[in-house]
């Protein structure tokens, strides 16, 4: 939708992402003030703005970014279905609820299992607040009853939202793997089972735990010597969190720890990762905002109650200024920090768009492919791009699969008057494959491209066939 209204440009490649942070700011807002009260809820949204955690994310062009807003709009969505009166109501927020989370399917693989979160928020749901009032668990279970068709209209939207990529999965065996792939391959439990042993687990729970005040395990985008937050949030949040648990039967914390927990299990199950765990990024905000609005509720219940408005603003901003120096001091050298993947693989995109106006081009990604494939679009030979990893990140493709997908390129006639490039990021398993396509065409011009703001290391290469001999070695 960007490109078509602003056209093929950096601007509307990172655009969508801005515009999703700023509104997952907004709906942070409209929940926690639904859950919690107004002056909470602008505590939530101001700390989760100035979240180095949460900028980091909002300028790279990732669409995991998604994540967060559509666990917001879903569980937003939940929560009016059960104070809406009038049926109606009800049935339309219980379809939002659903198309919400059948979205949130299309955006990250991390948020499948805010599916299982939802089921068990309702379970709670139905043993506490539907409770309430009634004499026995008969009448319960009958009010349960007449209710029924709330989940099933949940139910019917989460499926048609997410049917796409139901129906892609579920085409072939080929898709499936596809489909669980990325799932399947970091998944903790083939460390444990080769290892024999429960440690890997172990040693994975520790470092998820300890990213909040220790150090930042995360793989990528932060610096692993550091904490993901600064150290007044870290604080914070421990408060927050013993508040919350203190009052866990009530909707509104049985929520959050729910939603860090979920937030925090795909990077616990797999391998710690700050992309992995972004939805977490909601359970720390609350926290930190929790443990700053109940130091002012302590002064509020004592002498000083006139210093509390003060007091949690100027936590407030300790927090947003410590995040900055985080960010924009502590981190402005980081590469991946302050760039993602996005800005190496807007540049692969960049230079495979310029070589596609006078040659037949061909990318083989490192990861991040979704970036190229977008800025690649308007090639003629678009399908084809992208088809030595058959459209998937190098990584889950078998290194037979590349070597025979090169051959068929290399085999296949070509455009006559247009030349043949080939864009390789900076990879070890794209070595055997320049070696194929140089092995063929030997007088093709190699060329190297660097980052001044990654260590001005080759970041990719490119290696062109002039059009004069393209075809003379086709057979």
């Amino acid at each position: 939708g960007a490109f078509k209204l602003l056209g093929v440009s950096k601007l509307s490649l990172y655009l969508p992402c801005i515009l999703t942070s700023i509104l997952t700011v907004f709906m942070i807002f409209i929940l926690a003030r639904k859950l919690f009260g107004t002056r909470f809820g602008f505590a939530v949204a101001f700390i989760y703005s100035v979240l180095a955690w949460n900028i980091v994310f909002a300028r790279t062009g990732y669409r995991a970014v998604l994540s967060p807003l559509f666990v917001l709009l879903t569980f937003w969505f939940y929560y009016r279905t059960l104070d809406s009166k009038k049926w109606l109501s009800k049935f339309f927020n219980a379809a939002g609820c659903g198309l919400c989370a059948g979205i949130g399917l299309h955006t990250y693989f991390a948020f499948r299992g805010i599916y299982f979160m939802l089921i068990i928020v309702g379970l709670h749901t139905f043993f506490t607040e539907f409770r309430r009032g009634r004499n026995d668990w008969r009448e319960v279970f009958v009010d349960g009853i007449k209710r029924s068709w709330i989940p099933m209209v949940v139910l019917i939207f989460l499926l048609t939202a997410a049917l796409p990529l139901i129906q892609y999965a579920v085409k072939s065996p080929e898709n499936w793997d596809t489909f669980m792939g990325r799932q399947n391959t970091l998944f903790i439990g083939n460390d444990v089972k080769a290892a024999h042993s429960w440690r890997p687990l172990i040693e994975n729970l520790k470092n998820s735990l300890l990213i909040f005040h220790y150090k930042a395990k995360v793989g990528n985008f932060f610096n692993n010597d550091w904490p993901i937050v600064s150290r007044p949030v870290s604080f914070f949040m421990i408060m927050g969190l013993a508040i919350f648990l203190r009052h866990i039967n009530r909707r509104g914390p049985f929520f959050v720890v729910m939603v860090f927990l979920f937030g925090m299990l795909p990077s616990m199950l797999s391998k710690p990762d700050a992309a992995r765990s972004l939805i977490a990024t909601i359970g720390a905000a609350a926290f930190a905002a929790a443990g700053a609005t109940g130091v002012g509720r302590f002064l509020r219940s004592s002498a000083l109650r006139k210093y509390a408005p003060l007091t949690i603003i100027l936590m407030l901003l300790w927090m947003s200024a410590a995040e900055f120096n985080l960010y924009f001091v502590k981190s402005a050298d980081d590469y991946l920090a302050q760039f993602g993947y996005a800005r190496k693989h807007t540049l692969i995109g960049y230079e495979a768009l310029s070589l596609g106006k006078d040659n037949t081009v061909y990318v083989s990604q490192g990861h991040f492919i979704d970036t190229p494939k977008f800025l690649c679009f308007q090639l003629p030979n678009r399908d084809e791009v992208f088809s030595i990893t058959d459209g998937e990140v190098i990584d889950v493709v078998a290194e037979s699969r590349l070597i025979q997908n090169v051959n068929r390129i290399l085999n296949k006639e070509h455009p006559s008057g247009k030349g043949l490039a080939f864009v390789f990021e900076k990879d070890m398993k794209n070595e055997p494959l320049f070696d194929l396509v140089k092995k063929r065409y030997p007088v093709g011009k190699y060329k190297e491209y660097r980052d001044a703001h990654y260590d001005d290391s080759v970041i990719f290469y490119t290696y062109i066939i002039p059009k004069e001999i393209v075809n003379q070695h086709s057979f």
